[in-house]
């Protein structure tokens, strides 16, 4: 079954139902963005501007917030990647969507002991666990950012 809608309003439904709605229990959520990080077999993507950098990080972060506010059930884990290098679309845009006030999430911290940890130009943030890998000079893989999160409540 393939559903095409806007994903900073769609529900899921029950039985073919629009008014019963039912939760989820993980998104990932590949999130449009400048796609940064494929700028070395692309570099004609590095040529975005500050509008729509803006634009893409606000889409992101309504994508996010919808995700966590009706999609995800309580222990729910949201999953946020991006193929971006920019820490706006990354880092910066997990601390908001954790900062908010009405926020019940808790970090699911990758860990150096995770089998994806070797990969050359991967990083695993310290403090939330957060996984970032850099593109490397041969080429043989993009630049990323991913997080994991749970909806503690």
């Amino acid at each position: 079954h393939v559903t095409v809608a806007d994903g900073t309003q769609w529900m899921p439904s029950t039985n073919g139902s629009t008014t019963e709605v039912s939760t989820i229990h993980g998104v990932l959520l590949d999130a449009p963005c400048t796609a940064t990080g494929t700028g070395s077999r692309r570099p004609d993507i590095l040529q975005k501007d500050s509008s729509t950098v803006a634009e893409l990080v606000e889409l992101q972060h309504q994508l996010a917030c919808h995700a966590v506010d009706h999609l995800l059930s309580v222990g729910g884990v949201l999953v946020y990647a991006t193929c971006s290098l920019l820490k706006q679309e990354g880092e910066d845009q997990m601390d908001r969507l954790l900062a908010r006030s009405d926020s019940q999430l808790e970090p699911l911290p990758f860990q150096s002991t995770d089998s994806f940890a070797s990969i050359p130009g991967c990083v695993i943030d310290p403090q939330h666990g957060w996984l970032r890998v850099f593109p490397q000079e041969d080429n043989v893989m993009d630049g990323f950012f991913v997080a994991r999160v749970r909806k503690i409540g």
